[in-house]
């Protein structure tokens, strides 16, 4: 009686240790058959990828017939024409994939994605779309839209906001900042990465919605980084106008960050009150426009700043006047020496870094 317990004991760690053992040799046994189907499969692609490339550039010399270009690329060959396409096409500039779009949907292959896209869900329909934007035919523009309102599943948005944006398809910028940043988790570089696939000719649309107020608050930020990254100055009135009725501290940010290079000196007066604001960054964001845009000319308004309340702004203070070329590092060494106070503390700091190469100079 006093040996059941233990009986029962060994029994169940026999047991345990058995589908240990049996969980191992299926892991190994899934390893080593997915090492040899990868093997295959790269294997594949690579003998195909010649014959891809050789249908190219016999496409584009009129060499190939349609009846040729199915034989070419049977239905099995597709998975291989992907792998092709995805190191061949993917990229974000404007190519021409003309070539590649005919071979597409002469044997088919269009239509397998099409497929895919209605019938598949997760990963496996975001691939599929993300392949047939590489083609950037604007007929597929409502397929994109579709997957873009209704999926989801952020990588499928993602794919089908690319779509849209090699399509050029303008009228759904508001869209793409709205919904993409909200499935996104706000990953602002997702959303820049769909807006710099626009391309710089999306800019003045960019702005309209802007100013029209068609964007959402946490989309706005990465627009006005993109229109800073275009240097479209035709938005900075918006943007200083922004300034005056925004509330969002991140948007407000933005807006100055976007000043230092879309604004012009006339622009300073609108922006030289945020060196007093009660919000330190602020402080911080507006000090470094002041003095990109404004330089020298407006050393003094900076140089206020060195006697701040908060040790960071003195910093950053000392650094926007190292900024100013030489005239600005002469007054920044006559301030170390002249001071013992905070302002002087900050400017021999920055100077000792500038010296021992432990800090740049802020790149506006």
């Amino acid at each position: 009686e006093m040996m059941f317990p233990d009986t029962i004991q060994f029994h169940l760690s026999l047991w345990a240790m058995l589908i240990s053992v049996i969980a191992c040799l299926s892991i190994l046994v899934f390893t080593i058959w997915t090492h040899f189907k990868k093997s295959h499969i790269d294997h594949e692609v690579a003998t195909l990828a010649p014959v891809f490339e050789n249908l190219v550039k016999a496409i584009r010399h009129g060499a190939v017939t349609n009846d040729e270009i199915t034989k070419l690329l049977p239905t099995e060959h597709f998975p291989c024409f992907q792998t092709f396409l995805q190191e061949t096409i993917s990229t974000i500039r404007d190519i021409d994939v003309s070539v590649e779009r005919k071979i597409a949907d002469t044997s088919g292959f269009t239509s397998h994605l099409k497929k895919r896209i209605e019938t598949s869900r997760g990963w496996d329909r975001a691939i599929a779309v993300r392949v047939l934007s590489y083609f950037r035919d604007p007929g597929h523009i409502p397929i994109f839209k579709k997957v873009f309102e209704e999926d989801t599943f952020p990588q499928a948005i993602f794919a089908a906001g690319l779509g849209l944006a090699f399509c050029k398809d303008t009228d759904s910028l508001a869209l793409v900042a709205s919904r993409l940043w909200e499935v996104s988790g706000q990953n602002r570089e997702a959303l820049l990465i769909v807006l710099n696939a626009f391309g710089e000719t999306i800019a003045p649309t960019a702005h309209d919605a802007l100013r029209a107020g068609r964007i959402p608050d946490e989309a706005k930020p990465a627009v006005l980084m993109f229109l800073r990254e275009h240097h479209y100055r035709a938005a900075s009135p918006t943007i200083v106008s922004m300034l005056q009725h925004e509330t969002g501290k991140q948007v407000i940010v933005s807006c100055l960050n976007a000043l230092t290079t879309l604004a012009d000196e006339s622009d300073l007066v609108h922006i030289l009150p945020f060196l007093e604001h009660q919000d330190f960054t602020l402080r911080i964001e507006a000090m470094h426009t002041v003095a990109e845009v404004g330089g020298t000319s407006y050393l003094e308004p900076i140089e206020d700043r060195l006697d701040d309340t908060n040790w960071w702004v003195r910093r950053e203070a000392a650094q926007a006047i190292a900024g100013m070329g030489s005239a600005g590092l002469a007054r920044l060494k006559s301030i170390a020496r002249q001071s013992s106070e905070p302002p002087g503390v900050a400017a021999r700091g920055v100077l000792a870094e500038l010296q021992f190469n432990r800090v740049v100079i802020r790149d506006i």
